[in-house]
């Protein structure tokens, strides 16, 4: 009978982390910090909002190819992906992974768990105050949260090598 609970409780307790988004706690999750870690870095305007997806206009390419002037961020699940709360307007440099999904050729994903998305307001750039995915506060660098954006954009430049 014990052996039973015992089979039970460690079933329960490792099938949730299968099912769960899990974040470690990384001393570096700063944008910079993770260039290499995205397939590709873009700066682009939020054009739609839905359910499912965020449509985003293309301006700029810093790292990877993307051929299309519009792309599709799909929205996360329990895979700590970024939960992509944008509002139409939204001006951003995002680093982004490819999505996979024969559906969704011009689709892309946030990835979580690393300061990713950075907003663009004139020629200032900086992270949001908080992402519900993450322990820390989001960073552009190891310790700044808001740079000119003249400045990041030299700073990808050189971390990407273009």
């Amino acid at each position: 009978m014990v052996t039973k609970q015992i089979l039970i409780l460690i079933l329960l307790l490792s099938s949730t982390k299968t099912f769960a988004c899990e974040c470690v706690n990384v001393v570096d999750n700063s944008f910079l910090g993770k260039t290499k870690s995205f397939d590709f870095i873009v700066k682009g305007e939020i054009d739609q909002v839905a359910p499912e997806s965020v449509t985003m206009t293309v301006e700029e390419v810093y790292k990877g190819s993307i051929k299309e002037n519009t792309i599709q961020l799909l929205r996360g699940g329990p895979d700590c992906m970024h939960s992509l709360d944008f509002k139409p307007g939204d001006k951003l440099i995002i680093g982004l992974v490819n999505a996979y999904y024969e559906q969704y050729p011009n689709a892309y994903m946030v990835p979580g768990c690393i300061t990713s998305v950075i907003y663009v307001k004139g020629q200032k750039a900086y992270t949001p105050e908080l992402q519900p995915h993450m322990f820390k506060k989001p960073k552009i660098t190891m310790f700044e949260s808001t740079i000119r954006l003249e400045v990041l954009e030299r700073m990808i430049r050189r971390k990407v090598g273009s």
